[in-house]
């Protein structure tokens, strides 16, 4: 698990806030983020579950009243691989994603920079109109605006 092998490249990707009320979402930017050099991430997609005998369904799959069991597993990782820089899934939505969760205090200032300037994702028409799109096809509505 400490293993790194199957890390994140240097690449870009999109921050921002990952499960948050609307009125939360208007106050977190989201931004194209790249990184300056491969991160040291723990690979938790299914070959390496598989490995491990662990099953998709018990760490990946899970609903929001599970969360705090897959946090511990996050803890778990932080405190026995001290080299990692955060987790590497995909996503249980959009099994097309990966999700990436950083841990901040690893990482040193300058890993992270914006590829491109921020997008308030409620006032930007163009933005929202995806957000809103991507909702749908999730089968998720929105309420408020």
């Amino acid at each position: 698990m400490c293993g790194h092998g199957n890390g994140l490249s240097r690449r870009s990707f999109r921050a921002g806030p990952q499960d948050s009320a609307q009125g939360e979402a208007e106050e977190t930017p989201s931004f194209p983020t790249r990184t300056h050099r491969d991160l040291k991430l723990a690979d938790l997609r299914a070959k390496p579950l598989r490995k491990l005998g662990i099953p998709r369904a018990d760490l990946i799959d899970t609903d929001k009243d599970i969360y705090p069991q897959t946090r511990k597993w996050a803890e778990a990782i932080y405190a026995q691989c001290p080299d990692i820089e955060g987790l590497l899934w995909v996503s249980r939505q959009d099994d097309a994603a990966q999700a990436i969760l950083l841990f901040e205090d690893r990482l040193p200032s300058d890993a992270l920079a914006p590829h491109a300037g921020s997008v308030d994702i409620v006032n930007d028409d163009d933005t929202y109109a995806k957000l809103v799109q991507l909702a749908d096809d999730i089968g998720v509505k929105i309420t408020g605006k």
